[in-house]
């Protein structure tokens, strides 16, 4: 196999333009680049962990659309075809720190409508998608238009509107969908060559035949608007290749091989709970996302790809990677094994028992692997006897600059035009961490996206577009699309004063002042810290002093049980607030000769400046 033609280098990861037979022997072609030392140093290529390539002859990218379209319309169970809805919690909202997870199939017979005509809305948007000449999307304008940094900020933006479902199309088996429905499925990249026919050591694998979809058979994944892949290494520390079929361009950050054990580190800097931080290998669980241009801060480098049609990213051993789609896109992964794998595949964690996510199992037997690159039996051995002390010494003979504790900090110099492109001033790209603080728990312990923000009429068939002028209440959601559009604020002030009426001001402020925001959740409703005004209400009406919901149903003895009940579900992250201003509000306190008594109405206050409040509101205790 000859060395494959250098294109140029982008955010310093190299590009070539690689024939039919090199994109189907992927593993000569990872090991020919990585062992491709100029003047006695590693290759660029190993100092990345990353390359991108792209085919000499014309892709089949229409015809290639036009088959998973084809899938996708007769999949009408949602067998294959199943979009998962991306959940989002803030962990650390100034580093842009989120947990990430998705929706499976939803608990209550609700949410599973609810997902089940998210998808449909899902298919029939992609189904209606022009790849031959598509509409960019609002992020895809803000890259062509202001570059890498502001479209992260666009991205986030998306990532924390509440009432904003995203959903990813992701590790789809359509070989196996054609066979249940008797289509005959060839996703062919060119004329000659299509990934299923790639040939690499993944092949020995497990055992004989062992069949792992997205691993050693190739998966489609179909991408919307912000829908993004999760901080994570490959399964065993594998080697990966995506190729990017047709649609709006996708967005990588790969952090190189060497910084992965520094990169963990600053994971748990960043947020990761006690029970996360049990697991070695944590990455393999897709459970995090975070913005790029904090790493340059902990003097860890990253690249970024700005991964277009026709682009195929090849991932070495442990390297980190993560990312978002622009728009709608298509395009099909696998992993692979060459024998640069072979070192990182011993030392790599094969079982995983935490307790972060269950079910997660990765036990893969690459010994297979091992006796086809010719590995020494002797090393074989040690790696079979769990001794990695020697396995990781040779390791760092062989190749430094793919060890994953070879990377320190600061130990080379950090290019920020490897992320956020050319042109870029120092102060634009420190600006986001210059002085960061820890996000309160009461602001990050929420999720984002999922079920409890997409609040569905149990009625509703289909997941609607709301035409302009069809407002929203800003606490509950509550939809006037019912009213003609001009009666759009009248309706929703209609509902709040019927429904909110303690917090109509606050309420009708939040309409008024920006429509285009979710607002009126516990971080806009503003308690009143002084307020100790003792009232006494029938017993069994208690209220929660946020949303007003009233427990009377409860019975009269269940008053506060039922308040904290519903406070501790409805309203977690405020819980220690609502709960102090309901002792406040309900709490009876005896009659003390130091409180305050307004001279009129008899009532009492614990402040002199709570009386005086109490008088200059109360025309009948001015007098």
């Amino acid at each position: 196999m000859t060395m494959p033609r250098k294109l140029y280098k982008r955010f310093g990861v190299d590009y070539y333009e690689i024939d039919e037979q090199q994109f189907l022997n992927p593993g000569l072609l990872i090991d020919m680049l990585v062992n491709n030392k100029t003047s006695g140093s590693a290759s660029s290529v190993c100092k990345t962990g990353v390359f991108v390539a792209r085919l000499s002859v014309p892709t089949l990218s229409e015809a290639y659309v036009e088959q998973v379209k084809n899938l996708a319309t007769k999949d009408v169970d949602f067998e294959e075809f199943k979009p998962l809805m991306v959940k989002r919690m803030p962990r650390w909202r100034e580093a842009g720190f989120y947990a990430v997870t998705t929706e499976t199939e939803g608990t209550t017979t609700a949410e599973k409508r609810t997902l089940r005509n998210l998808r449909k809305q899902f298919r029939r948007e992609f189904l209606n998608v022009d790849f031959g000449n598509p509409q960019k999307s609002n992020l895809e304008q803000v890259l062509d238009t202001s570059g890498v940094g502001p479209c992260i900020d666009a991205f986030y933006a998306r990532l924390q509107r509440l009432n904003s479902p995203i959903l990813y199309a992701a590790n789809m088996d359509l070989t196996t969908l054609g066979e249940d429905l008797g289509v005959s499925v060839d996703l062919k990249i060119s004329s000659g060559a299509s990934m299923s026919e790639m040939d690499s050591l993944i092949k020995f694998l497990g055992t004989e035949n062992s069949d792992y979809p997205g691993i050693n058979r190739p998966t489609v994944y179909v991408g919307s608007e912000a829908s993004l892949f999760q901080c994570h290494r490959e399964d065993v520390a594998l080697q990966a290749i995506n190729m990017h079929v047709a649609g709006a361009p996708k967005i990588w950050f790969v952090v190189p091989p060497k910084y992965f054990t520094a990169f963990t580190k600053v994971l748990e800097k960043l947020g990761l709970k006690t029970e996360e931080r049990l697991c070695a290998s944590v990455l393999q669980h897709k459970f995090f996302f975070l913005d790029p241009r904090i790493l340059l801060a902990e003097k860890i480098p990253v690249h970024t790809i700005i991964q277009r049609p026709g682009d195929i990213v090849f991932l070495l051993p442990n390297a980190v990677q993560f990312g978002f789609n622009l728009g709608w896109n298509v395009s099909e992964a696998v992993n692979c094994c060459s024998k640069t794998y072979c070192f990182p595949g011993m030392l790599a964690l094969q079982l995983c028992h935490c307790p972060v996510v269950s079910g997660i199992q990765h036990d893969f037997d690459i010994t297979r692997i091992l006796r086809k690159a010719e590995i020494p039996e002797d090393m074989i051995a040690l790696y079979l006897r769990n001794k990695l002390v020697s396995i990781s010494s040779q390791f760092r003979l062989l190749h430094p600059e793919l060890h994953p504790e070879m990377g320190i900090p600061g130990d080379s110099p950090l290019r920020n035009d490897h992320l956020l492109g050319e042109n870029v001033e120092e102060d634009e790209v420190g600006k986001l961490w210059v002085d960061l603080t820890m996000a309160s728990e009461e602001d990050d312990d929420r999720w984002l996206g999922g079920f409890d923000e997409i609040q569905l009429d149990e009625e509703d068939d289909e997941v609607v577009d709301r035409p302009k002028g069809t407002r929203r209440r800003p606490t509950c959601q509550h939809d006037t699309k019912k009213s003609a559009p001009k009666n759009g604020r009248g309706a929703v002030e209609s509902h709040v004063r019927q429904k909110h009426t303690a917090q109509l001001v606050n309420l009708k402020r939040a309409s008024e002042e920006d429509d285009d925001r979710w607002l009126g959740g516990l971080d806009e409703i503003q308690l009143d810290e002084e307020d100790d005004e003792v009232v006494d209400r029938p017993k069994g009406t208690h209220r929660c002093p946020a949303c007003q919901h009233d427990t009377k149903r409860g019975g009269p003895k269940a008053g506060r049980e039922a308040v904290e009940s519903h406070v501790r579900q409805k309203h977690t992250a405020q819980f220690a607030n609502i709960m102090a201003k309901y002792e406040r509000l309900y709490t009876k306190r005896p009659r003390l000769d130091s409180a305050f008594e307004c001279d009129v109405c008899k009532k009492q206050y614990s402040t002199q400046s709570s009386l005086n409040r109490h008088v200059r509101s109360t025309a009948a205790c001015q007098a």
